[in-house]
């Protein structure tokens, strides 16, 4: 038969690989009149699955050979480490190289990379990125003194023009650009979450004490402060937690205030050792207190009270007891320099002329417990001037206090001069005494 149809037989499951159309047959093309219904020979059959399996296999073996050649290719290029090593602008993080300098993408060529080294604009950011490491480290040391040392904001608008001017052959000095606005950004937003994840990270790892007092400033406004002492670096380091707003200052509000805190920065609650405030009910209360509270979830925990506020509260109660003569009378002396520039310019000769260090008198305050002691010791240290002072003042400014002062001693006099007992041996020396004095 010089002509013949070849007639695929239909399968359940496609043959991989090209399709038939695209496979060249030996076989001549048979015309439509030709056709025939009978199946394929199986010699035929044989023949094409032969064809399309060869096909096939140039098919993976071209596609191999690609796949060696891109291998080659890339084992030919040099190391990115070797890149990164000579480059050191380059930035091989990314699935791209990268510089760092200029922001721009780059090829792992190395003459390519030789050449964008040497361009001036990258020349220039190159130098500029190097010295501002130098110059953000300035300014955050400088935004760290002014918040350690509690300086004003304000002095950041003309500190580093100062720098300016000390340092001009400073390219550091130079570069500074940093105002109040900057440094409040710094300290609130950088350095203060820097400072505040140290410690929260040393919490989360060491035993520590918590220290909490109420406070309310000049706004009426109450808050929490939070301090925590923890063993670090061979010693006790007390450090700064944070400043909490409080509206409700019941002891169920501030316990909440703390637990959430430790919660919301993940520090366990189970390593709290040891809780220390002051003694108002509300903090050290044994039923409803801070502290209670706290030996519920916490048995083992050691509670302190302030000591000092408790020696103030028993030292309060003891002296209602006995006149408070002294602490009037140191009151009333300051009272009477502390509104009159005439007043403290004629003490101050008299300080000078008793050879005494000129000082002003100092204010017993209310809420310090230890500011009487450091008033009296000032009224102690200045006795002979405020003498002189009060003895001219009763002649001056006919003051009824001093008067009083100086009647008290002209009175002991008189008294020792009516005594009927005798005593002209001493006399002398009263009289001698008065006079100096007066």
């Amino acid at each position: 038969m010089d002509r013949f149809v070849i007639r695929r037989r239909k399968s359940t499951s496609p043959t991989p690989g090209p399709s038939s159309s695209q496979i060249p047959s030996p076989i001549p093309s048979p015309s439509t009149s030709a056709c025939s219904s009978s199946e394929l020979p199986m010699e035929i059959e044989e023949r094409l699955s032969e064809i399309c399996d060869d096909r096939q296999n140039d098919i993976v073996s071209e596609s191999e050979s690609t796949a060696q050649k891109k291998l080659k290719r890339s084992s030919s290029t040099p190391n990115i480490k070797k890149l990164s090593e000579i480059f050191l602008w380059l930035d091989a993080t990314k699935e791209y190289l990268f510089c760092k300098c200029c922001n721009v993408k780059l090829t792992d060529n190395k003459f390519h990379l030789s050449r964008h080294d040497k361009q001036a604009t990258h020349i220039k950011n190159y130098g500029a990125a190097k010295k501002m490491p130098s110059i953000k480290a300035a300014e955050l040391k400088l935004c760290c003194y002014i918040a350690d040392k509690k300086l004003p904001m304000l002095l950041m608008d003309t500190l580093p023009l100062l720098n300016k001017e000390l340092y001009p052959d400073s390219n550091i000095a130079k570069n500074l650009k940093i105002k109040r606005l900057k440094a409040t950004k710094l300290i609130t937003g950088i350095l203060g979450p820097a400072f505040k994840a140290e410690v929260v990270m040393d919490l989360k790892l060491e035993k520590f004490s918590i220290i909490i007092d109420e406070t309310t400033d000049v706004s009426s406004k109450k808050s929490l402060v939070i301090v925590v002492r923890y063993w670090k670096e061979g010693r006790v380091q007390d450090q700064f937690f944070d400043l909490v707003a409080v509206e409700d200052a019941t002891s169920e509000a501030l316990f909440n205030i703390i637990k959430n805190i430790l919660s919301v920065n993940n520090i366990p609650f189970e390593n709290i050792i040891g809780f220390g405030s002051d003694n108002a009910s509300t903090m050290m209360g044994t039923v409803k207190g801070v502290q209670a509270r706290l030996k519920e979830i916490l048995p083992h925990i050691y509670v302190q009270g302030c000591t000092c506020h408790s020696l103030h509260l028993c030292s309060s109660a003891a002296a209602k007891k006995l006149p408070n003569n002294v602490e009037r009378f140191t009151r009333d002396i300051y009272a009477y320099f502390a509104h009159s520039n005439k007043r403290l310019s004629e003490l101050k000769e008299c300080q000078i002329f008793a050879n005494e260090k000129p000082h002003k008198m100092l204010y017993p305050s209310q809420t310090r417990w230890l500011s009487l002691k450091s008033v009296v010791d000032r009224i102690l240290e200045h006795w002979n001037s405020l003498t002189l002072f009060f003895q001219r003042a009763v002649l001056e400014d006919n003051l009824p206090s001093a008067k009083r002062y100086v009647l008290d001693l002209t009175n002991k006099v008189n008294i020792e001069f009516q005594s009927e007992s005798p005593k002209l041996p001493i006399l002398l020396n009263r009289i001698s005494a008065l006079y100096k004095t007066l």
